[in-house]
C-alpha cells in the first residue's frame, strides 16, 4: 500500500487529463451526506439524488430524518457491580459503530457522535454500563434543548466518574468537573475565575454513583450547606441552579454555536454571524433543532464543499462501507486516532490539522492494507474501472490528476487479474485527497 501512496503523489504533480464536468446537484447531495451522515453506504448521494429528486431534498432528508431506535446492546439490565457479564467496553463501541453505518442515520446521529465528542467520556475511568447510559441521554437530548442535555450531563454517572465527582465532599471538593462543566461544555476558556470553579465544586459536592442500582445518589451530609459566589451570584449551589446560572451567561450561545459550526460546516465563522445565531440561539431558550436548520440552511454550509478533513473514524467507516466489511475491526481505530469512549484527554480528540497529517495517511493505507473486500463483483464488468469505483464511493468529484493516478494504479494489473484490480483500485481511491475530505 506504500508503494500506491507513492503512485499518487507523484501523479498528482503531474499533467490533469481532459473530464466532463461534475453534476452539481450530485456533488452537493454528496456533501449533504458527508456532513450530515457518515457516509458508510457505497453510492449513497446517487442513490438518495435519484430518490428525492434534488440535493436540496437530499439534505432535507438528512436533517428530518427520525432517530433509530435505541435497543440496548444485549441484555444489560443489571447491576453495575455484574457489568463485566452483561457489557463489554468493545460490544459497546461495536454496537455503536454498527448504528452510525445504518443507511438511515441522518442528523440526529451525527449529533449523538457530535455531543461525544463534546462531553467526552473514557472507558478507562468510566463504567461500560454508565457509558452506554450516557449515550441513551445523547440519544435523548441530540437535537433537544441544549440546557436540558448540559443539566443531564451533570447528573450522568459516566461523567461524574470520568471526571472525579463520584464522591467529591463538601470539606475537600474536587474542581475537576466544576472547572470543565465551564471550560470545555458551556463557556470556553477565560469566561470564569478560579472562585468560580470552587464555588462550583462545592456546590457539586455529595453525589455518588450507586453500584447496585446504577443511579446518583446525594448525600447530604457531604454536600454543601453555605452559600457560595458563582458567576457573580451568591447562594447556596447544586447542579440544576449551576446549569441554569451558566445559561444565563453571554458567551453560552456563542461558545455552543462555534463548536456545532465547526463540526457541521467546518469553514471560519464570521464573528457576525455567530453573534446573529447565538442571538437567535439563546431567544429560543437553547433548542438545538432551529439552530441546526439555521446553520445546515445557510449558504456557507452550501458552500464547504470538502473543506474539512475527514476525522479518523469518519473515514473508517467510510471505508468500511466502500469495502463491503460486514464486522468493522475496532482496534484499528486506535491506530487511525479516534477510538469511541477513548479519547486522549478530557478535551476530546486533537483538531482538524491532525487528520490530514502524514502519520494519518500511512496510518489509514495500513488499515486497509490487511482488509478482506466483500462483494465487489458488481464492478467487475465495468468498461471503465476507476469511474465504476468513485461513483461507487461517492467521489464522482475527484480531480483529473486524481483520476490520473488511479487509472495508473488499475493499469500496473495485468488484464486477466479483474478482481485485484478492483480491490487495488477501491484502496487507492480510498487514501486519495478526496476520499479525506468531508
Amino acid at each position: 500500500m506504500t508503494a500506491v501512496l507513492d503512485t499518487l503523489r507523484r501523479v498528482a504533480r503531474r499533467a490533469a487529463i481532459d473530464l466532463p464536468p461534475v453534476d452539481p446537484e450530485l456533488a452537493s447531495a454528496g456533501h449533504g451526506i458527508r456532513r450530515l451522515g457518515f457516509d458508510a453506504q457505497p453510492g449513497r448521494s446517487l442513490e438518495l439524488l435519484q430518490r428525492h429528486g434534488s440535493a436540496a431534498a437530499v439534505i432535507e432528508q438528512l436533517r428530518t430524518a427520525p432517530p433509530l431506535p435505541f435497543d440496548p446492546p444485549g441484555d444489560i439490565d443489571t447491576s453495575l457491580k455484574d457489568e463485566r457479564e452483561s457489557l463489554s467496553a468493545d460490544a459497546l463501541i461495536q454496537w455503536w459503530l454498527k448504528r452510525m453505518a445504518t443507511p438511515e442515520a441522518g442528523l440526529h446521529e451525527r449529533m449523538i457522535w457530535f455531543w461525544h465528542t463534546h462531553f467526552t467520556t473514557s472507558v478507562d475511568k468510566a463504567s461500560p454500563l454508565l457509558c452506554w447510559r450516557q449515550l441513551r441521554s445523547l440519544h435523548t437530548h441530540a437535537l433537544g434543548n441544549f440546557g436540558e442535555l448540559l443539566t443531564a450531563m451533570v447528573h450522568d454517572g459516566a461523567m461524574i466518574q470520568y471526571l472525579d465527582g463520584d464522591g467529591s465532599q463538601a470539606s475537600a471538593p474536587n474542581e475537576n468537573l466544576a472547572r470543565e462543566l465551564m471550560e470545555l461544555f458551556s463557556l470556553g476558556r477565560n469566561q470564569y475565575t478560579q472562585r468560580d470553579v470552587a464555588s462550583l465544586a462545592y456546590g457539586l459536592s455529595g453525589h455518588s454513583v450507586n453500584w447496585e442500582e446504577g443511579t446518583i445518589d446525594f448525600d447530604p451530609s457531604r454536600g454543601p450547606r453555605w452559600p457560595g459566589t458563582f458567576l457573580g451570584s451568591k447562594r447556596v449551589w447544586n447542579p440544576d441552579r449551576a446549569v441554569e446560572r451558566i445559561l444565563e451567561q453571554q458567551p453560552c450561545a456563542p461558545f455552543i454555536v462555534g463548536r456545532i459550526w465547526h463540526a457541521i460546516v467546518g469553514t471560519p465563522l464570521d464573528p457576525s454571524v455567530q453573534e446573529q445565531l447565538a442571538g437567535n440561539f439563546r431567544a429560543s431558550g437553547y433548542e438545538l433543532a432551529p439552530l441546526l436548520e439555521e446553520i445546515i440552511g445557510s449558504v456557507a454550509f452550501g458552500e464547504a464543499q470538502n473543506a474539512k478533513p475527514r476525522s479518523g473514524l469518519e473515514w473508517f467507516l467510510f471505508a468500511q462501507g466502500v469495502l463491503d466489511v460486514d464486522t468493522p475491526e475496532i482496534w484499528s481505530l486506535h491506530s487511525l486516532g479516534q477510538m469511541p469512549f477513548h479519547p486522549p484527554t478530557v478535551a476530546g480528540w486533537p483538531n482538524d490539522r491532525v487528520w490530514t497529517s502524514a502519520s494519518s495517511a500511512m496510518a489509514r493505507a495500513g488499515h486497509i492494507g490487511w482488509l478482506e473486500t466483500g462483494d465487489l463483483d458488481f464492478l467487475l464488468d465495468s468498461n471503465d474501472v476507476v469511474e465504476a469505483v468513485l461513483t461507487h464511493c461517492s467521489l464522482t468529484h475527484a480531480s483529473e490528476p486524481t483520476r490520473l493516478a488511479l487509472k495508473r494504479v488499475a493499469a500496473a494489473v495485468p488484464p486477466e487479474e479483474d478482481r485485484t484490480r478492483v480491490e487495488l483500485t477501491l484502496k487507492a481511491a480510498l487514501l486519495t485527497p478526496e476520499a479525506f475530505a468531508c
